[in-house]
């Protein structure tokens, strides 16, 4: 059975304010858990992305070169109406969970959310870019259906007993994928870790990742001080995205609550203004 092992991490802050820098960064590494031992020995070595010289940042793009099967990075500009309402609506439905559970719940805050919105998409595009570019068994289960497992290792980005409690019901249980089956494929969560770089060092190569392309999309970085220049990293950026399994998405921020929680607001109706 084929399995992937899924790094993932973030750049930048997951805040209502857009004060110290508009732009926010997931990134997904999909290795082969084979190599993860001789990968672990490669990055003893390097420090955090925040942390390193261009020296560094050549090596851990090397890594990514040679080790990564897919590779996916999401970037938002919260610079946007929608961004602003997004958080207050938010914090209304919170609010309503809040008060219908009699406790507060740390896996409906908008931070929260969004986090998981970005890793989500990060780790499906890196997982889905892996399939396509080959990197699987080809072994079957009873229904004809090619199985993936993964398990996925994030960043500790999130805590609190409820909001793993949350991504466990959404990743770590199987679900119905019709649009996965009708073309051939299973995905299944074999674990969930939650890691700081200390723990899994293999996290380093998302850390790594999400910096990069962090750097190489701010345009105006202000009081933003990033490792290395934006000049090299968007050379280095183009060197990782000519190996053809990387993935970066550059967006404006434009989701709507309403449409992630459509039955608070059939119920509730709108929030206030």
């Amino acid at each position: 059975m084929t399995h992937h092992l899924v790094l993932i991490d973030l750049a930048g802050r997951v805040s209502k304010d857009i004060a110290g820098g508009s732009r926010v960064t997931s990134a997904a590494v999909v290795i082969d858990p084979a190599e993860a031992t001789l990968i672990r020995g490669r990055l003893v070595s390097l420090p955090k992305w925040s942390n390193c010289s261009l020296s560094d940042l050549n090596a851990a793009v090397h890594l990514l070169m040679q080790h990564g099967r897919g590779m996916a990075a999401l970037s938002w500009d919260r610079d946007t109406a929608e961004w602003f309402t997004f958080w207050e609506e938010a914090t209304w439905v919170c609010d309503l969970i809040t008060k219908q559970d009699r406790k507060r719940v740390s896996f409906a805050r908008p931070a929260t959310i969004a986090r998981y919105m970005l890793f989500g998409s990060a780790m499906a595009v890196a997982s889905s870019h892996a399939v396509a570019k080959g990197f699987r068994d080809g072994i079957l289960d009873a229904r004809g259906l090619e199985v993936i497992e993964q398990t996925l290792v994030i960043d500790t980005d999130f805590s609190g007993k409820e909001t793993v409690e949350f991504l466990n019901q959404i990743w770590g249980v199987e679900r119905a994928q019709p649009l996965t089956n009708s073309i051939g494929f299973r995905l299944t969560t074999r674990d969930l870790l939650m890691k700081t770089e200390q723990e899994e060092p293999l996290l380093l190569l998302a850390d790594y990742l999400a910096g990069l392309v962090h750097c190489a999309l701010v345009q105006d970085p202000g009081r933003i001080r990033f490792p290395v220049d934006r000049s090299h990293a968007a050379e280095l950026l183009r060197r990782l995205s000519a190996g053809g399994r990387l993935l970066v998405k550059d967006e404006k921020f434009n989701i709507s609550c309403k449409a992630l929680f459509p039955i608070v607001y059939e119920v509730f109706g709108e929030p206030p203004r």
